[in-house]
């Protein structure tokens, strides 16, 4: 006789009850709190200075408005769909509903991280020349191009392609190896973009007529992104790890 299926869960797991939900929306809330007020600092130093927004102000502010709507999807989702919990204990009311948030919610977020990087790029190609400049308008380009067709794939990958959005209709789908290879190729190009955006001001500002401790602290300053390159690294790890437990399922 054959052994029956392991259970998915072990009874200690099925014991815990805690909700990470109002977590989520504490820390969605604090950051957004963060970059609202840089951001804020940033327009009213360049007005009190009497200088004029420019493209890259403006584009800092619609990703800030795709970040404060990211924000209170997740308090929607957190109050609404009962997420943050446990998937024992996560009973969302509407399904359909819940995926065509969290679809919402990641092409928020994918689009603020693609024009937080434009924004900065922007900016320096002002400060630059020659092959500089023009590897920064390759990058701004490509990386758009990127981003952007990973936040697409998840709208279009269903026939009919509404099915894309809404599990409970019937329908066939694409592999995830597309979705999969998209997100690995962002993820690996923008940790690579990073690196270069954190270490090119070291190269504009030590070669200006400054006073060697105000060029080391905005190099530092300008290249506080080198921080965030761990993260599209972390989630690449992961993203290869995901892939190869589907793969062995």
């Amino acid at each position: 006789m054959a052994a029956p299926p392991p259970m998915p869960f072990t009874p200690e797991q099925l014991a815990q009850h805690d909700d990470r939900g109002p977590a989520l929306v504490a820390t969605s809330w604090t950051l957004t709190c963060f970059a609202s007020v840089f951001l804020g600092l940033r327009v009213y130093c360049k007005i009190i200075g009497h200088r004029r927004l420019w493209w890259d102000d403006w584009i800092l502010i619609a990703a800030w408005v795709a970040l404060v709507i990211d924000a209170a999807l997740a308090t929607h989702m957190v109050v609404y769909y009962t997420y943050g919990r446990h998937t024992w204990d996560f009973h969302p009311p509407d399904l359909d509903g819940f995926v065509l948030t969290t679809a919402v919610r990641a092409t928020l977020t994918v689009t603020a991280i693609a024009w937080t990087k434009t924004a900065f790029a922007i900016t320096l190609l002002r400060l630059t020349d020659g092959w500089i400049k023009t590897t920064l308008k390759v990058i701004i380009v490509t990386m758009n191009i990127a981003f952007a067709a990973t936040a697409l794939i998840f709208w279009v990958q269903c026939t009919p392609i509404q099915k894309s959005w809404t599990p409970t209709m019937e329908g066939t789908c694409i592999g995830h190896f597309a979705a999969e290879f998209l997100g690995i190729f962002s993820g690996s190009y923008s940790a690579l973009i990073d690196f270069f955006l954190a270490l090119l001001p070291w190269k504009l500002l030590l070669g200006l007529q400054m006073k060697r401790k105000e060029k080391i602290g905005a190099a530092i300053a300008m290249s506080m992104g080198v921080l965030y390159v761990p993260h599209p690294s972390y989630l690449l790890f992961l993203s290869r790890r995901v892939c190869a437990v589907g793969r062995n399922n």
